[in-house]
């Protein structure tokens, strides 16, 4: 029987872990990128029982729970395994804590065709995430996205396309920012000693390389532990 391995990549918020993987999945054969939210869509989309639970949990405004995230990726890794027959899988959103961790290696021993998991960390800074996100640009009407120091407008505050005024989105605050990278190093400290715990492979990475840095790095290491992986043609 042919087997996956499967990496999870870990990331505070603005890493780049998310655009990494779907990067990295287009251009190596037999990697696929796996991301909870897109798996959650694809399982309202066929109307399955669970699928129409977490549909019914999203528009009321609440979190999924940890059981019916189980079912969804249970449910979908089999059909991605099915039509896709990958060497490996990247996922990207999943685990966020430590019990998680614990369920995702629960699921991996009740699917024999995947094997890990393995855990690629970007490491980051604090302020070096609150400097990348908190300077981010926005058109609200065209959704062009600036940066206050890495991809200025040409007149400052407007956009080049339209002249339109650049604002800040209100979850990009630096206060917002510092919240949600403590949270996620909450969640990262849970992880971290469930990983260690069962004995998990980890590796860490500096995130605050050039993306093409981080991209060669990555990419390196997935070809060392996953067998068969190409490059696109």
């Amino acid at each position: 029987m042919n087997q996956a391995l499967v990496v999870v990549f870990l990331g505070p918020p603005g890493s780049g872990k998310g655009t990494q993987a779907k990067e990295l999945a287009g251009e190596l054969n037999g990697l696929q990128h796996v991301s909870t939210g897109d798996l959650f869509r694809n399982e309202i989309a066929r109307k399955s029982e669970v699928g129409v639970l977490v549909d019914e949990t999203i528009k009321a405004g609440k979190l999924v729970d940890d059981e019916m995230t189980y079912k969804v990726l249970k449910n979908q890794l089999l059909s991605i395994i099915e039509e896709k027959a990958p060497k490996c899988l990247i996922f990207d959103g999943y685990p966020r804590n430590g019990r998680q961790v614990g369920d995702l290696a629960k699921l991996l021993k009740e699917i024999p065709s995947l094997v890990g998991p393995v855990f690629f960390e970007l490491e980051l800074p604090k302020d070096v995430i609150v400097e990348r996100i908190s300077g981010r640009l926005v058109n609200p009407r065209l959704g062009i996205v600036y940066h206050k120091t890495e991809r200025p407008p040409r007149v400052p505050g407007k956009c080049d396309t339209d002249g339109g005024e650049l604002v800040q989105r209100a979850d990009d605050k630096p206060e917002v920012v510092g919240g949600r990278f403590d949270v996620y190093q909450k969640g990262l400290s849970e992880m971290l000693l469930e990983i260690k715990k069962g004995g998990y492979p980890h590796f860490s990475f500096n995130g605050n390389a050039s993306v093409e840095q981080v991209s060669k790095s990555l990419k390196l290491k997935l070809f060392e532990l996953c067998e068969g992986l190409t490059g696109q043609q």
